[in-house]
């Protein structure tokens, strides 16, 4: 049986032997341009909106869970053999940050000019990088390194 590695981030569960998209590069980038698309132009809803923060939060949670249930539907059926209930309660604390990170998030986009709360949570891809490296020193990629100062630009 071969042996895998360990990610930092996989919560000590062995990754899968090699994650296979489901779909073609082409769609793949249409969809990461669709989320920076919905990204950008958020604040702009949001303080529009007169809806609570915490309900409103929810339905964001709820939409986005809706459009990605396919997608989840489609590597369940690939991967259900790896899954295990661990992994599913693994995610409940992860999921209730992001749901905490939404309503703060909510909160401070209508306290604060549209151009500032979009960059605040814009800026996470230049960060992290750096998180990573000096608060759990995880090895970055040259892959990694580049996007990061790609994105920099």
């Amino acid at each position: 049986m071969p042996t895998t590695r360990l990610s930092s981030i996989s919560m000590g569960f062995p990754k899968p032997a090699r994650y296979q998209p489901s779909f073609s590069p082409v769609v793949q980038y249409f969809l990461l341009l669709v989320g920076i698309v919905c990204c950008s132009i958020s604040v702009i809803f949001i303080k529009k909106s007169g809806v609570d923060p915490i309900l409103l939060s929810g339905m964001r949670l709820a939409i986005a869970a809706v459009v990605l249930a396919p997608l989840y539907a489609i590597d369940w059926r690939r991967y259900r053999s790896q899954l295990t209930l661990r992994h599913l309660q693994d995610t409940a604390l992860p999921g209730l940050v992001l749901a905490l990170h939404f309503i703060s998030w909510i909160i401070g986009a209508r306290l604060t000019p549209a151009a500032n709360s979009t960059l605040i949570v814009n800026i996470v891809p230049v960060v992290m990088p750096a998180l990573l490296w000096l608060l759990v020193r995880e090895r970055l990629t040259k892959r990694e390194i580049l996007a990061t100062l790609i994105v920099t630009l």
